[in-house]
C-alpha cells in the first residue's frame, strides 16, 4: 500500500516528528513508533465537533437541543459509517469511541443485549420449574411472583424508605431473585407433595396438609431468607451510596419474595390441587381430562377391597366418590407405600432389622408398611416420592455414611488448598474495566490508554484549588436524593461560604498568583508544569497589558474586578463555568485548575492516584501555613467532570467495604443460625462450612487471575448470601427432626430437603450461565462468582456438611440451646412446685443410642433396673412399631417415676 508507506516516511521525518514535542505526530501513532522504527500496531485520528451548531447563537443557546442534534449525528455516523468500516476492511481492525452520542448508543446496545440474557434466564428457570413441578400452571404463577418481587421492593424503597436513586447495576438483581425465588418454590412445593406420605390425619385433610407444609417450609425458608437478607443488608453498612442502595433493594426483594411464597403461592398450590390437577396440565402434555375406570375389587393382602377407581393416566388409586387431590388413596392409617424398587431392595437382606427410632412424620409401621431394613431404616414407602428423593435416600445417604471419613479428609484438603490460594489475593492496582475484553469498545479504550503516549491533545483530568468555600450543607437531603430534580440532577446541598475569605488585599492578590505558579512548578503530577486556568494570574496579566498596576489597592479592587469580569472572554472562561463566583459584586469563591497526568473518563486505583494526591495535600498545607489572612483556607479537589480523587477513594472504599461487608454478613448469618436451629453444634457446623464456601470462591478468584477490586469486592459480599442457603437448609431440617440418632437424621434430611436444595441450586446455576454471556464485565464476573458459589455450596452441603453432621451433629438433646436457656432461667428465678416436680420425675436420665445399635438402653445416669429395650415383635413386617423420640423420653420419665415410687413403698414397708 504505497500511500501507507508515504505516510510512514512523512511521519518519521525528524524535521516534523519531534518526540519531545507532545503536539507533534506522537499523538497519532503508537508507543512503538519512532524515527528508527517505521512500524506501529496502532494509529489513531480524532474528529472535533464544535459549538454552536448552525442556527444557534452560542454554545448555551438551547443546549439540550444542540446536545440532541449532536448525539443524533454521532449515532448516524456510528450506524452508517463506522460499523461498516469495522466489517469491510480486512487489513485493519477499526475501533472507535468517544462522544456522548456514541456512549449513549453503546449503553442502549448493552441494555438490549444484556436484557435479552435476563429474558433467556427467566425462560430457562421457568422451564425448569415446570419440569420440577410437572405443571405449567404452577411454574407460570410462580415465576410471576418471583418477577413481581422487583417492582414491589422498588415501591417500598421509593415510597416508604424514600430511596429515589436506583443504579443501573440494580437491574441484575433480577438474576439473583430468580434463583432465590425458585429455591423457595421448590422447598414449599416439595413439602406439599411429601405431605401425602404423612399420617392419615394429615394426608387426608387439605387443611392439615397445608398446615404441615407451612410449618415445615415457612421456617426453613425464613432461615435462609433471613441469612440472605442479612448478607445483602451487610453491604448497606458502607458509606458508598450506590452500594448501600443496592443492598437495601436486594434485601427488600428477598423479604418480598418470602412474603409472597408463604401467602400468595399456597393459594396457587391449592387452586392447582383442587381444579387444575384433575387435568393433564403438566409440562409435557396439553390439558385433557383424566380417565377414570372402575374396578369392582382390588386385591389387598389377599382380601377383596371395596370398589374404587383407578386413575389410569398416572396410576394412582382414588377412593370412589372422592377427589384424588384431597388425599392419598386407600392407604389405611399409614402413608407409606410399597413399590417394587423398595421390595427388591428389602428382599436382598436375609432378615429385617427392627428399629425403635423413627420420626413420627414417616408414620407408624403397619401391616402394609415397608419393613425396616438396612437399605430402608425409616420404613419408607417410595411411591409418594420422586426418583431424586429415592436416590438420595437409598443410594446417596448410605454412601455419605459409609465414606464420611474419606469425604471429610478430601474436603479439608481442598479447603486448605483454597485457603492458600485466597491468601495470595491482592488489591487491584489497575483501573477497573467495565466491558469484557472482547468487546470492541473495551478494546478501543485499552488501546487508547495503553498503546499511545500521553499528549496535550488528550483529555486529561483536572485538579482544582478553591478559596472561599468552607463546606457543604446537605440540609434535609439524604445521600439517595442524588440526581433528583430537587438537587438539579446532581449532588444535593449548598455551599457554605468562608466568611473570612477576602482576596482584596494586596498580599492576598500576590498570594493567589503565587499559589498558581508554585502549584504548577511543585506538584509532581501537573501536566508539563502548566496552568490550565488561574483567574488572579489572568487578571494580573490583563492589568499589566493595559499598563495598569498590580496588585490593585484594596479600595479599588472590586471596581477593577467588575470591569474585568464584564469582558466577554472572561464571562465565557470564568463566570459561565463558575470558576469564580461573585455576589453583589464581591467574590464568594475563586478557583484555579491544572491538567494532571490522568486520562479523562478512566477510574484509577488509589495506588495510582495517591502519590499525586499526597503531593497536592503537601502543597496545600504548606501554602495555608504561609498564606496571608483571608486566603489561608484553600483546599484541593478535582473537577466534577473528572473526579479523579473521588474516584480513587471510591475504588479503595469498595474494597474496604467488601472486607467489612463479608465480616458483617457472616456474623449476621451466625446469629440467625443460632436463633433458627436452637442448637450450637448445628449452627457452628453449618457456619464453618459456609465460611469454607466463601474461602473457596475467593480461591477461585485468585485462580482466575483476578484481584480484589471494585467488582470483586461487591461480588464477595453477595457471595455470602448465596453460600448460606444450602448448608443452612440441611442444618435447619436436621435440628427440626424428631429422629433421635444421627444415622436416621441423615436419611430423613436427605429425603425431605435434598431434592429441593438440588433443584434450587440448578435454577440459580442456569440463571448465572446467562450472566456469563453478557457484555458488561460486572455481570460476567458476577456470573462466574455465582456459578462457583453454587457449585461449592452444593458439593459442600451434600458431602462434607452432612458427613460432619453424621459424625458429630446433634442427636437427642445434644447441643440444644433450649436446655441451656432453661438452666439459666432456673438460676435467675424461683422454681415453682410444678417445675420442681417435673424435674424430680425427669431425673431418670437421658436416653442414648449408638449409631451401630438398634437397641435403646438407659443412660448410666438413670436407674439400672429400668428396661427400655422393647422385645422384637414380628407382625408381618418383622419389626415392632417404631417409637418417637418424645415417646422414649416419656418412657424414661415414667420408668424413673415408677422405680422411685417403688423404692418409696419399699422403705415404707
Amino acid at each position: 500500500m504505497r500511500d501507507w508507506d508515504d505516510l510512514l516516511s512523512f511521519a518519521s521525518n525528524p524535521a516534523i516528528h519531534n518526540l519531545s514535542n507532545p503536539s507533534g505526530t506522537s499523538f497519532f501513532f503508537g508507543k512503538d513508533f519512532s524515527a528508527s522504527n517505521k512500524r506501529t500496531r496502532f494509529m489513531r485520528t480524532m474528529f472535533w465537533m464544535g459549538r454552536p451548531l448552525e442556527g444557534y447563537r452560542n454554545e448555551d443557546d438551547r443546549s439540550k437541543d444542540q446536545n440532541w442534534l449532536s448525539d443524533k449525528w454521532a449515532s448516524k455516523v456510528h450506524e452508517e459509517i463506522l460499523t461498516d468500516a469495522r466489517a469491510d476492511d480486512e487489513h485493519f481492525d477499526v475501533l472507535y469511541g468517544g462522544g456522548a452520542g456514541l456512549i449513549n448508543d453503546l449503553i442502549v446496545d448493552l441494555i438490549m443485549s444484556d436484557g435479552a440474557m435476563a429474558g433467556l434466564a427467566a425462560v430457562s428457570v421457568f422451564f425448569y420449574i415446570s419440569f420440577h413441578t410437572q405443571s405449567w400452571f404452577l411454574s407460570s404463577l410462580g415465576m410471576f411472583h418471583i418477577l413481581m418481587s422487583f417492582p414491589i421492593a422498588y415501591f417500598i424503597n421509593r415510597f416508604i424508605f424514600q430511596i429515589i436513586y436506583v443504579d443501573t447495576i440494580s437491574t441484575f438483581l433480577i438474576f439473583i431473585i430468580m434463583g432465590i425465588g425458585a429455591d423457595d418454590i421448590f422447598v414449599f412445593y416439595d413439602a406439599w407433595r411429601q405431605s401425602y406420605s404423612q399420617e392419615p390425619q394429615i394426608a387426608n385433610s387439605e387443611v392439615n396438609r397445608l398446615s404441615y407444609t407451612l410449618r415445615r417450609a415457612a421456617s426453613a425458608m425464613l432461615t435462609t431468607s433471613a441469612t440472605t437478607t442479612g448478607a445483602f443488608a451487610a453491604s448497606a453498612v458502607t458509606e458508598l451510596m450506590p452500594t448501600r442502595g443496592f443492598g437495601i433493594l436486594a434485601s427488600m426483594m428477598v423479604l418480598v419474595n418470602y412474603s409472597l411464597v408463604i401467602t400468595y403461592f399456597p393459594g396457587v398450590v391449592l387452586l392447582h390441587d383442587r381444579y387444575i390437577k384433575h387435568k393433564w396440565c403438566n409440562w409435557r402434555f396439553c390439558c385433557q381430562p383424566r380417565r377414570l375406570v372402575s374396578e369392582s375389587t382390588v386385591e389387598k393382602d389377599g382380601e377383596a377391597a371395596p370398589p374404587q377407581q383407578r386413575d389410569v393416566d398416572n396410576g394412582a388409586d382414588v377412593e370412589k366418590g372422592r377427589e384424588s387431590s384431597r388425599g392419598p388413596p386407600s392407604r389405611g392409617p399409614s402413608l407409606h407405600r410399597q413399590d417394587s424398587f423398595a421390595a427388591d431392595e428389602a428382599s436382598k437382606l436375609d432378615a429385617p432389622i427392627p428399629d425403635d427410632d423413627v420420626h413420627a412424620r414417616y408414620g407408624p409401621v403397619t401391616e402394609t408398611a415397608a419393613p425396616i431394613t438396612r437399605q430402608n431404616p425409616l420404613g419408607i414407602k417410595f411411591d409418594a416420592y420422586g426418583r431424586v428423593e429415592t436416590f438420595l435416600y437409598k443410594r446417596f445417604a448410605p454412601f455419605v455414611l459409609k465414606w464420611r471419613g474419606v469425604v471429610l479428609m478430601v474436603a479439608f484438603a481442598i479447603l486448605a488448598m483454597m485457603i492458600g490460594f485466597a491468601s495470595q489475593l491482592e488489591p487491584e492496582t489497575e483501573p477497573p474495566k467495565w466491558l469484557r475484553g472482547s468487546h470492541f469498545f473495551q478494546r478501543w479504550d485499552d488501546a487508547m490508554f495503553n498503546e499511545f503516549p500521553t499528549s496535550t491533545d488528550d483529555d486529561l483530568m483536572i485538579a482544582v484549588l478553591v478559596w472561599g468555600i468552607k463546606g457543604i450543607d446537605r440540609g434535609d437531603h439524604s445521600m439517595f436524593d442524588f440526581g433528583t430534580a430537587d438537587c438539579h440532577g446532581g449532588a444535593c446541598g449548598r455551599a457554605v461560604y468562608d466568611s473570612a475569605f477576602d482576596p482584596s488585599t494586596t498580599d492576598a492578590q500576590n498570594s493567589l498568583v503565587k499559589a498558581c505558579e508554585d502549584a504548577a512548578a511543585q506538584v509532581s503530577c501537573v501536566r508539563l508544569n502548566q496552568i490550565n486556568s488561574c483567574f488572579m494570574k489572568d487578571f494580573k496579566e490583563y492589568r499589566l497589558s493595559k499598563s495598569q498596576t498590580f496588585p490593585v489597592a484594596q479600595n479599588d479592587f472590586y471596581t477593577a474586578i467588575n470591569e474585568y469580569v464584564a469582558l466577554p472572554e472572561v464571562q465565557n472562561k470564568y463566570i459561565a463555568t463558575k470558576a469564580v463566583y461573585l455576589e453583589d459584586g464581591k467574590f464568594k469563591w475563586i478557583s484555579a485548575d491544572f491538567k494532571i497526568n490522568f486520562l479523562w473518563g478512566r477510574l484509577y486505583s488509589g495506588e495510582d492516584v495517591n502519590p499525586c494526591y499526597d503531593s497536592w495535600i503537601n502543597f496545600m498545607n504548606a501554602y495555608n501555613k504561609g498564606a496571608p489572612q483571608g486566603v489561608n483556607n484553600m483546599f484541593v479537589t478535582s473537577s466534577p467532570q473528572s473526579a479523579v480523587f473521588v474516584g480513587a477513594f471510591t475504588s479503595d472504599a469498595f474494597v474496604n467495604s467488601a472486607i467489612v461487608g463479608v465480616g458483617v454478613a457472616l456474623s449476621i448469618a451466625l446469629v440467625i443460625l443460632f436463633i433458627s436451629t436452637h442448637n450450637w453444634v448445628a449452627a457452628l457446623t453449618a457456619f464453618f462450612w459456609v465460611c469454607s464456601v466463601v474461602v473457596s470462591v475467593l480461591g477461585i478468584t485468585w485462580l482466575a487471575g483476578w484481584k480484589i477490586g471494585i467488582i470483586e469486592g461487591i461480588n464477595a459480599t453477595m457471595v455470602v448470601g448465596f453460600s448460606v442457603d444450602f448448608c443452612v437448609h440441611f442444618a435447619h431440617n436436621w435440628t427440626e427432626s424428631e429422629l433421635a440418632t444421627r444415622v436416621h437424621r441423615v436419611y430423613g434430611t436427605f429425603l425431605e430437603m435434598g431434592v429441593s436444595i438440588l433443584a434450587g441450586g440448578i435454577t440459580t446455576f442456569i440463571a448465572s450461565i446467562f450472566l456469563c454471556l453478557t457484555s458488561l464485565l460486572f455481570f460476567f464476573k458476577f456470573g462466574i462468582f455465582v456459578m462457583a458459589t453454587i457449585s461449592f455450596s452444593l458439593l459442600t452441603a451434600f458431602f462434607p456438611s452432612m458427613a460432619s453432621l453424621s459424625w458429630w451433629g446433634p442427636e437427642y438433646d445434644y447441643g440444644d440451646l433450649k436446655i441451656i436457656y432453661r438452666h439459666v432461667c432456673a438460676k435467675v428465678r424461683p422454681i415453682t412446685d410444678d417445675e420442681e416436680e417435673e424435674q424430680r420425675k425427669g431425673k431418670g436420665g437421658a436416653v442414648r443410642e449408638s449409631d451401630t445399635s438398634n437397641d435403646i438402653q438407659a443412660s448410666s445416669h438413670g436407674p439400672s433396673s429400668i428396661a427400655l429395650v422393647e422385645q422384637k415383635q414380628n407382625n408381618g413386617t418383622g419389626t415392632k412399631p417404631p417409637m418417637k423420640f418424645s415417646e422414649m423420653k416419656q418412657k424414661v420419665s415414667a420408668a424413673a417415676t415408677g422405680e422411685a415410687n417403688g423404692e418409696a413403698d419399699g422403705n415404707n414397708n
